[in-house]
């Protein structure tokens, strides 16, 4: 009898164009190589491939579609950053794709947004929701969904990407599709679902809330997850296995399904595992370093210098600047503030109406895709932070305008831990601020959370007052009422400064001329807590690694912040214990490594119910931070022990 050979899926969700190999990144090359090496027979994505990078942002997608295409994709969802350059760009988008982009609940004109497109060279139509795959002889049936929340109300308050575009419940479009592919002679059912498990979105816009409604024998077997950045190899919810890979290539999912019990089990392939095992694919990486260089000329400048790490993005499989003020958001707001400021400095000739109006800049920790690590940073860093080529402008509002957008801003937020600060739910709303400091309570009902604003001047703001003017600088998304923000469309124009993006790679050009790098401390305090906890001293624990292992009894050298140097022996665990440290984040170098973040308001590293941090140390040893200000002054030495007073 011919024994069943067992189904193998390769998955990969919210890749933001990270399809080039490279530190922290399993590129198109290292997945073409892992289909082929794994026999892997389905190849699939849980959306939000296309948008993100210098590179996808610079070819608008197109270069992301070659790389999948060559890696070998068999399909992928449409997350609602695919929507992000405008409809027709992502159908033109689509059709260059060897693969179909599906998105079962988004509609426009009563079908599918993506039904009647042809991919693979004109030679298959796409039917928007789902295509049906035989691998191993099973029939594997697939169909993709798109979070509701990309659409943020109706008319005007909606994105205008996705204007005309209505997208219907999950579960009621899940178990339509279901039944669908049931009858068409699926055995295995895939949901490629771009929702997540973000405690800010509504548990009916989940993947976890999508398998609890379906319930027992729903006839879905699988979900592969996206949005949310989460790490998950495996959770298992009425017999339905969901698994989500975080972000960026960091790592590749792995499902392998026994086709006659279709009992299915999650893995992970890790980026340095993958990496010593099998030889990336020559054809892709040739084609991955022409697309590169087709954008040095844009990518490759220098244009300036960083001393300290400046933090976005997803860092630690964590999304910083959604939770908590980040020294790289503080960095982009006061640039944009300084853009307005030098706009209206020009404009000052005698009496002037703007000379005395307080400048503020707000922007979204949603928007900040990257963090920027210490030394020479170029044009392709800048823009891997700022993809989106979103339009700065200068508005007029009120404190009154300004606490409903903050509230707005932290909306998303349902919680703190009372022991040890770490917020809890995160949202690309929340806010990251110049020209002011704001102080809230996340204990407090949505909407009246925000207990004062003050400008930087010592003024305080009321939350009723509208009258006294100030100068806001937002971009143009929050112009159009996203991330709820609709507080702020239709305030009194005064102005604008260019794509954001330029604007700031500009403003770290000017410091590093003017001090000869930037540098920032991880927070300066700019948005404060005041709930039931009391800011306090918290432990952290980090894994070090040496050539992908532990490395207990290793003398390490470090330093904390660019301030405090260490030295200590790790444990047996391999684990450095930071002891005391101050409230608020930290920056980590350790043996000249990779910095880290350790930070008790999003959890990274807490040691008590924390999310792990680690570095992998380099061949170089011994703490590499040139302008330390203090050595050993206030750290003390034990064994893998360092105690910060």
């Amino acid at each position: 009898m011919k024994q069943e050979k067992t189904l193998i899926i390769l998955t990969t969700n919210d890749l933001h164009g990270a399809l080039v190999s490279g530190a922290g990144v399993v590129g198109a090359d290292y997945t073409a190589a892992l289909k082929r090496d794994y026999k892997g027979d389905l190849l699939l994505d849980a959306g939000d491939a296309i948008q993100g990078s210098a590179l996808a942002a610079l070819s608008k997608g197109r270069d992301v579609i070659a790389l999948m295409n060559a890696a070998g994709y068999d399909a992928m969802a449409a997350g609602n950053h695919e929507f992000d350059y405008g409809l027709d760009t992502l159908l033109t988008d689509a059709r260059r794709a060897d693969f179909p982009i599906l998105s079962a609940n988004g509609f426009r004109d009563g079908k599918p947004v993506l039904a009647g497109e042809a991919y693979r060279g004109g030679h298959k139509i796409n039917n928007g929701a789902y295509i049906l795959l035989k691998r191993q002889g099973v029939s594997v049936g697939i169909f993709g969904i798109t979070t509701p929340e990309i659409a943020n109300g109706t008319g005007e308050a909606e994105p205008k990407e996705v204007r005309g575009i209505h997208f219907k419940s999950p579960l009621t479009t899940s178990r339509e599709t279901i039944k669908k592919l049931k009858e068409l002679g699926a055995e295995i059912i895939i949901c490629l679902a771009h929702l997540g498990i973000d405690p800010g979105s509504a548990p009916e816009n989940q993947s976890v809330g999508l398998a609890e409604a379906l319930g027992e024998n729903s006839g879905l077997d699988i979900i592969i997850d996206g949005h949310s950045h989460s790490v998950f190899a495996e959770k298992r919810i009425n017999g339905i296995l969901l698994q989500q890979s975080g972000s960026g290539a960091q790592r590749i999912g792995k499902i392998m399904i026994d086709p006659v019990t279709h009992s299915a089990r999650g893995s992970f392939l890790e980026e340095e595992t993958i990496k010593k095992s099998c030889k990336p694919d020559k054809k892709v990486t040739e084609l991955a370093d022409l697309l590169v260089k087709s954008h040095s000329a844009k990518l490759a400048p220098v244009v300036a210098r960083v001393q300290t790490a400046l933090w976005g993005g997803t860092v630690n499989g964590i999304n910083e600047a959604r939770v908590a003020e980040t020294n790289l958001g503080d960095a982009i707001a006061d640039a944009m503030a300084d853009a307005a400021k030098e706009r209206f400095k020009s404009q000052m000739t005698g009496a002037c109406i703007f000379e005395d109006m307080p400048v503020i800049a707000l922007h979204n920790g949603g928007g900040i895709r990257a963090s920027l690590h210490r030394g020479q940073i170029t044009a392709g860093d800048c823009l891997d932070v700022l993809p989106f080529g979103n339009r700065l402008y200068f508005r007029e509002a009120t404190p009154r305008i300004l606490y409903q957008a903050l509230e707005n801003g932290v909306s998303r937020v349902r919680g703190q831990d009372p022991e040890t600060g770490r917020i809890i739910g995160a949202g690309g709303c929340f806010p990251q601020i110049s020209g002011m400091t704001m102080v809230y309570s996340p204990d407090r009902p949505v909407g009246e959370r925000v207990m004062s604003v003050t400008l930087d001047s010592g003024q305080l703001l009321g939350p009723e007052d509208d009258k006294t003017p100030v100068i806001l600088v937002i971009d143009e998304a929050k112009i159009d009422g996203g991330d709820g923000y609709t507080m702020l469309m239709h305030l009194p124009e005064l102005g604008d400064a260019g794509i954001l993006e330029t604007v700031f790679r500009d403003w770290l050009t000017k410091i590093t001329e003017e001090k000869g790098a930037v540098e920032r401390p991880p927070s300066i305090s700019r948005i404060q807590t005041a709930g039931v906890y009391q800011p306090k001293r918290y432990d952290a624990c980090v894994h070090i690694t040496q050539g992908n292992r532990p490395a207990p009894g290793k003398h390490i050298a470090g330093c904390i912040d660019g301030e405090t140097h260490f030295q200590a022996i790790l444990e047996k665990d391999s684990i450095l214990h930071l002891r005391g440290l101050a409230d608020g984040p930290h920056t980590i170098s350790i043996d000249g490594g990779d910095e880290v973040l350790v930070n008790n308001y999003s959890g990274a590293g807490l040691a008590k119910d924390g999310i792990a941090v680690s570095v992998t140390l380099k061949k170089k040893s011994g703490c590499q931070e040139k302008n330390c200000r203090t050595r050993r002054r206030t750290a003390r030495k034990k064994e893998g022990t360092l105690t910060q007073r």
